[in-house]
């Protein structure tokens, strides 16, 4: 799994990348979540996934922007998963698992789906599976957000290549 050999550094090398625009690594977690919240005014949320949840980082922003009673982050990093788990953020379900074949929850299950950042660490073929999913796990009336770098934005390009060298350098 990519992500257990730099789970301990990813923070320091996305703030290290981040650094250029002047803002820290936790104001584009928060500002997703925000924008979210301008999108949901109103909707009440019982249960929230977030998907490639890695050390928790936006989680914790879920947390302060909705009061949903049960919150699960689902990881394929154990590292992360374990790192996300020591932050011992209460009311908070962590799981190891993939988003096509982890855990299964009941149809209709998650009032609101949260994937930040994930899809480019999957190859395209597992996209169908992974957003088919995440439709079976949503329900009628939920909410899916999908944030994703833009691959024709050339600041993208350097901060996905800077992260690449980095991490090939921090091993």
């Amino acid at each position: 799994m990519e992500f257990n050999r730099f789970a301990g550094e990813y923070r320091r090398i996305h703030s290290k990348n981040t650094k250029l625009t002047g803002a820290g690594r936790d104001y584009f977690s928060e500002h997703k979540v925000c924008e979210m919240k301008k999108q949901l005014k109103g909707c009440a949320l019982n249960r929230i996934l977030a998907l490639g949840c890695g050390d928790a980082d936006s989680t914790v922003f879920l947390k302060k922007y909705f009061q949903a009673p049960e919150v699960h982050g689902l990881d394929p990093s154990r590292q992360s998963i374990e790192a996300a788990k020591a932050r011992r953020l209460s009311g908070w379900h962590f799981i190891e698992g993939k988003a096509e074949n982890g855990p299964s929850f009941p149809d209709g299950y998650f009032d609101l789906v949260f994937v930040s950042c994930v899809m480019h660490h999957s190859d395209n073929e597992q996209h169908p599976g992974i957003l088919k999913e995440l439709a079976r796990v949503c329900g009628e009336k939920s909410s899916l957000f999908i944030f994703e770098h833009n691959p024709r934005n050339p600041v993208t390009r350097l901060f996905v290549k800077n992260a690449s060298l980095m991490r090939t350098l921090s091993l």
